[in-house]
């Protein structure tokens, strides 16, 4: 008998922040020795715990949001605006990202720069 081997479900977001009433994040994707820029618009329903690199010569995973946005909801902050440079290659993704909270906790905003 031939075995299928097993699918490692993922929790989404929306159900491992439960904290969370809604996110927005807005961003750029470029690289840092020229080439193509792609704009992407993403909400917490369907934003990847994994967000590739654009570059197909990349050597890196991505940019990982679950463990990005368990920081920025343990700091509660509202807002962050940044650049995170990926591990793999030269590329970067500059965005923004606000997040609102069920609570509606006083609003805290954080920039920067972050590695993946």
């Amino acid at each position: 008998m031939i075995r299928k081997p097993a699918i490692r479900v993922l929790p989404s977001l929306l159900t491992e922040f439960p904290e969370v009433r809604s996110l927005r994040l807005e961003g750029e994707h470029f690289s840092r020795i020229g080439g193509n820029e792609r704009h992407r618009v993403c909400y917490i329903n369907d934003l990847p715990r994994l967000m590739p690199c654009s570059n197909p010569d990349c050597k890196g995973a991505g940019y990982h949001m679950a463990s990005f946005l368990t920081k920025l909801t343990t700091e509660r902050a509202t807002f962050y605006e940044g650049e995170w440079v990926c591990d793999g290659c030269w590329n970067a993704v500059r965005f923004s990202l606000s997040l609102t909270y069920l609570d509606d906790s006083v609003e805290r905003r954080v920039s920067g720069a972050t590695d993946s």
